[in-house]
């Protein structure tokens, strides 16, 4: 039952090197009430002590005294019933040859002197004194060991306080067991032992050291265990761990309570303890709680003096026993009544969902439901108390719902819902279902908690009327025109459109619309009760069509065609102007040789709008042009001018020689004759063809260029300069003066040199000086020279 209590508190105490302990294996009776001592470490010497505490706070110090011999050491310990797995535990003390010491086992619990029963092993010849001497009683104990626990090399003795001196022990031929205590007399040797002694002694009260006097042989052991016996509680670790030491007549282990719970005395419970046992029976019944705030309770008890009963009722049911919680009695009768009181009318749902009591019993008033009591008895209880529960279903307030409309409703306070009715719920278990009633409706809501517990409680849906609302159709107009919508409610209310963009009213039920784009009028009807409902109306709205012609005013020229077309209606028909109806297609394509008019009747059915257009019609003749050349192409004139006239835009077709195609009179220089075509166009578009044929002849001679004989610098502007006036296109060219010593006076590359009848920048005295001119043009190479006078 306490286990996680007893491990903490082990762990504890192993860190602390203090530790008596259960042996962890075998299967002796009292495996799990003797803690032996572990001696790990410890070095027997005269006044050495070594103090062990044990899970229920027993503190146990042993002294040593009157050390002669070879010391003890201490060993693992392993004998059948009794066992560690452990080999690092030193339970025994093992001699390799004789020894001899005196043990005094002295107890404290909680800084309080307090008896103690000292249970030895002893292995080989080993001897001890201050034994119990009750050799029935001890045979029978021995016996009760052997068929329990099955003990083969060894029996345990038990030594207590104040027994009478021992008498010898026959028969016994393993091992014995003995009881050892304090305040005993000197007891006699024990005789008859094979392997080792059992002896029995009783407990007084005078809690003086218990010393007992041990004798080793050669290889002999002996083994020392506290025997500490308790009833215990067994409820869950989140109530705590209380925990009665058990009392027995002196040597002969016979339990001796002077108070306890019910008709059975209690029993020895061990640490992983986690039932009742058969000691659990002062309360067989727990009457139902009636909710009046009080419970109570009669149990019978066995003392033998005046005892103190404290009762726990977690009443709250949160896993531990509060201070409210605690109900007292005292008696010297074979009954104790327990009434508990300022219980809450319905049990709270708590942490637990059953009810724990705990029932103590001691000759000292015990206010805590948990720790350690030097007797009595504790009795643990975890029941399902009949009681009315604590669970308060609380739902909405009551909802006024416009018909049609849903809303959620909520319930909280238990665990699990149920709705009533279903109709109309999306789920009938859930604590929020959505209701869409149709009528007025009360809905009940059960809850149930964890433990069973049940509750209700209710809402009422009322349901109002929404209003009907009948509109007038979707429909489609024309911008710039107006339409009517309608929408009427089936009872009393209000109206609203939106957008009001286009509307002339948006509070009425016929207000008219002329939008300006497609648009959806949404009308909602609103009672006095808030009840709303809105209808949409769409209106497509088609932008009103221009009705036209395109070109809407032809002019073309003379000759040529146009196609004239009509758009923005469903119906068309065209009409000369003398009205004969042409056709009624969409288009109609003409070549008039004069100007004439025609006309189109467009109608256009979405927006009932119809026209009829006149289209006039401008003719215009073909310009007047000409086409004209400077020249023709020879050695002396490598380009000409052409010239064309009668427009104001001309375009002249790509040919050879042409580099400028959009000017009225472009440049050309051919090497062979070719033919140029230009297209002339005048202010209406009305265009017109010409072409020249420009003659290309290289058979010329060159002498045709004209050359001076003489020229006089003087600056009047005449003459001035001595050079070539036109060479036309060269692809070489080399112009040398020299005077008559023929040095060279003046010289150039350029086909439009003159000199001027300087060197170098002063001018040369009036003279005849020779020329050299040499070049090469479409004509081939040519060389010229001769003489010229300059005149100053």
């Amino acid at each position: 039952m306490p286990k996680l209590y007893s491990l903490s508190l082990a762990l504890l105490l192993s860190q602390l090197q203090l530790k008596a302990q259960y042996a962890d294996t075998g299967t002796g009776a009292l495996k799990e009430q003797i803690y032996w001592c572990n001696w790990a470490g410890f070095s027997i010497t005269d006044g050495a002590t070594k103090t062990f505490i044990t899970s229920d706070s027993l503190t146990v110090t042993a002294t040593f005294s009157n050390v002669t011999g070879t010391l003890p050491v201490p060993n693992y310990m392993s004998y059948a019933g009794y066992d560690f797995n452990n080999p690092s535990i030193k339970g025994s003390l093992n001699t390799s040859a004789s020894a001899n010491f005196k043990v005094a086992f002295t107890a404290t619990r909680n800084d309080t002197p307090a008896p103690v029963t000292i249970a030895i092993i002893t292995t080989g010849n080993a001897t001890y004194t201050n034994a119990c001497t009750t050799g029935t009683i001890l045979q029978n104990n021995l016996n009760l060991l052997q068929s329990n626990a099955g003990l083969r090399q060894s029996n345990t003795a038990l030594v207590q306080r104040n027994s009478p001196v021992l008498q010898n022990n026959s028969g016994l031929r393993q091992s014995s067991t003995a009881l050892v205590q304090s305040d005993s007399p000197v007891l006699q040797s024990n005789t008859g032992l094979r392997q080792s002694t059992v002896q029995l002694k009783s407990t007084t009260t005078q809690l003086q050291p218990s010393t007992t006097e041990v004798s080793l042989d050669k290889n002999s052991t002996i083994i020392f265990g506290i025997l500490a016996s308790f009833d215990r509680g067994d409820l869950p670790a989140s109530f705590g761990y209380a925990s009665h030491e058990l009392t027995y007549s002196p040597c002969t282990l016979t339990p001796q309570p002077d108070s306890y719970l019910g008709a059975i005395p209690p029993d020895a419970d061990t640490l992983k303890s986690n039932n009742d046992g058969p000691d659990e029976d002062a309360v067989t019944t727990f009457p139902p709680y009636t909710g009046n705030g009080e419970y109570e309770l009669t149990i019978p008890i066995y003392t033998t003096t005046k005892s103190y009963i404290s009762a726990w009722f977690d009443f709250n049911r949160n896993g531990t026993f509060d201070t409210n919680e605690i109900a007292i009695d005292s008696s010297t009768g074979a009954t104790a009544t327990l009434k508990w009181t300022n219980i809450p009318a319905r049990l709270p749902a708590g942490k637990v969902s059953q009810c724990a009591f705990r029932f103590r019993i001691s000759d000292s008033l015990l206010t805590s439901p948990t720790g350690y009591a030097h007797n009595g008895e504790v009795e643990d209880y975890f029941i399902a108390l009949t009681a009315p529960c604590d669970v308060k279903v609380t739902t909405l307030a009551d909802v006024i719902l416009c018909a049609g409309k849903s809303t959620q409703l909520s319930a909280t306070g238990a665990t699990t819902y149920k709705w009533t009715p279903a109709t109309n719920l999306n789920s009938d278990t859930i604590a929020q279902p959505i209701a869409s009633p149709a009528t007025t409706t009360k809905y009940t809501v059960f809850g149930t908690d964890a433990y069973g517990c049940t509750g209700e409680t209710s809402l009422t849906v009322s349901i109002n009327p929404s209003p009907v609302i009948t509109t007038s159709k979707d429909t489609a107009m024309c911008t710039g025109t107006t339409i009517q919508l309608s929408g009427i409610s089936n009872i009393p209310a209000s109206y609203s459109w939106y957008p009001a963009a286009g509307l002339n009213n948006i509070n009425i039920t016929n207000p008219t619309a002329s939008p300006a784009t497609t648009t959806n009028y949404v009308v909602t009807a609103s009672t006095i009760y808030g009840c709303r409902t809105s209808r949409t109306i769409h209106i497509d709205v088609t932008p009103t069509p221009v009705l036209k012609v395109t070109p809407d005013t032809p002019a073309i020229c003379i000759g040529q065609s146009v196609i004239m077309t009509a758009a923005g209606g469903d119906e068309y028909a065209w009409f000369t102007a003398k009205d004969s109806l042409l056709t009624t297609n969409t288009s109609l394509n003409i070549s008039p040789l004069h100007d004439t008019t025609f006309k189109v009747y467009i109608a256009d059915y979405t927006c009932k709008i119809a026209d009829t257009l006149v289209v006039p019609v401008i003719v215009y003749d073909t310009p007047k042009t000409t086409i004209a050349k400077s020249g023709d192409i020879d050695c002396a004139n490598a380009s000409i001018n052409l010239k064309a006239t009668g427009g104001i835009y001309y375009t002249w077709e790509t040919a050879p020689g042409i580099t400028n195609t959009h000017t009225a009179s472009p440049a050309v220089s051919p090497l062979e004759t070719t033919t140029y075509e230009v297209t002339i166009m005048d202010g209406h578009g009305c265009t017109n063809v010409e072409n020249i044929t420009v003659n290309v002849d290289v058979a010329l001679a060159f002498t045709r260029y004209p050359i001076p004989s003489a020229f006089s610098p003087n600056g009047d502007g005449k003459n001035d300069c001595f050079g070539l006036k036109r060479w036309g296109e060269t692809a070489f060219f080399e112009f040398n003066v020299f005077n008559r010593g023929g040095r060279i006076v003046y010289s150039s590359n350029s086909p439009n040199a003159c000199w001027d009848g300087t060197s170098k920048g002063q001018p040369l005295p009036m003279g005849t000086y020779i020329y050299m001119i040499r070049a090469r043009t479409i004509c081939g190479d040519v060389v010229r020279k001769g003489a010229i006078l300059l005149i100053r």
